[in-house]
């Protein structure tokens, strides 16, 4: 099972550590997510823009990369260039702070990994 693992608080948050760190006796577990806090453009993707990928290390010293992108490119690129096989489950958080947003009025769909 592979899982990838990001959030929106940026590559360096101590929350995307503890996600890693709970699952990462369960499956193969890759961390990409962006490389500073985007908080409130989760969805939001870069199409004019050259996004930055670096390998860099989390606090416990294991791998994860850095993205110079929305946390919604920070997916498509975990996705599509670090992990070798698409991911099975994608797991996001753990925010710092409280979510506010509301989404009842709009409607999307998201890209299939």
């Amino acid at each position: 099972m592979n899982i990838l693992i990001s959030n929106d608080d940026g590559v360096n948050a101590p929350g995307i550590l503890a996600a890693k760190q709970a699952v990462e006796d369960l499956a193969n577990v890759y961390v990409v997510a962006p490389d500073k806090n985007n908080s409130s453009v989760g969805r939001r993707i870069s199409l004019f823009k050259h996004l930055k990928l670096e390998s860099c290390e989390l606090e416990d010293g294991s791998k994860a990369y850095s993205v110079s992108g929305s946390p919604a490119d920070a997916v498509i690129v975990g996705a599509d260039y670090v992990m070798d096989e698409k991911p099975d489950l994608v797991i996001t958080g753990i925010n710092q702070g409280v979510n506010i947003s509301c989404d009842n009025f709009i409607r999307y769909s998201m890209r299939c990994l």
